[in-house]
């Protein structure tokens, strides 16, 4: 993400834009993708974008940069867009084994599954195109490549199905 160029702050948040060739299948599909970060973040993102991140001297406007003090001529300079998935996957690893006992390895590609996951489960099933097109991906492809919902899972919202709607079922 580069504030300006693919991170913009508006009025009620932040909010990313990505041509074509900024994603991966953008060249295939030549489609723009714009969404709107959550407002939890926006407090976080306004700190860091206005009170830390200009002490640290760079010539680029990428939100991700690198701040490791054991390689001086690396500090400031952004990460390659590589590197940030290996950065989630070794936080997520020592996160999870500090605060759970136990590493989990778990990548950004992870963070797909889990939201598409838990949308299915407890979201609103008229936000599954919203949430497909964010994601870059068609409906049918989240329920079949990212969605891990049990056999169970999905039998569960079919449970008392003759009582939805109605309170008794209807006379003769």
């Amino acid at each position: 993400m580069e504030l300006g160029r693919t991170l913009f702050r508006e009025p009620d948040g932040y909010v990313i834009k990505l041509r074509p060739e900024d994603r991966k299948t953008g060249s295939k599909t030549g489609k723009e993708r714009e969404f709107c970060l959550p407002s939890i973040l926006t407090d976080d993102l306004d700190e860091w974008l206005n009170v830390w991140r200009p002490k640290v001297l760079t010539d680029h406007n990428r939100l991700f940069l690198k701040l490791n003090t054991r390689e001086p001529k690396s500090f400031g300079q952004p990460y390659d867009d590589s590197r940030i998935g290996e950065l989630v996957s070794q936080t997520m690893y020592t996160a999870t084994g500090h605060l759970f006992g136990e590493p989990k390895r778990t990548t950004p590609h992870d963070f797909r599954r889990i939201a598409i996951t838990w949308q299915r489960k407890y979201g609103n099933r008229e936000q599954d195109e919203a949430l497909a097109e964010m994601m870059g991906h068609s409906v049918r492809e989240g329920d079949r490549t990212y969605s891990q919902l049990t056999s169970r899972d999905k039998t569960d919202k079919a449970m008392n199905w003759w009582k939805r709607g109605h309170s008794e079922p209807p006379s003769r």
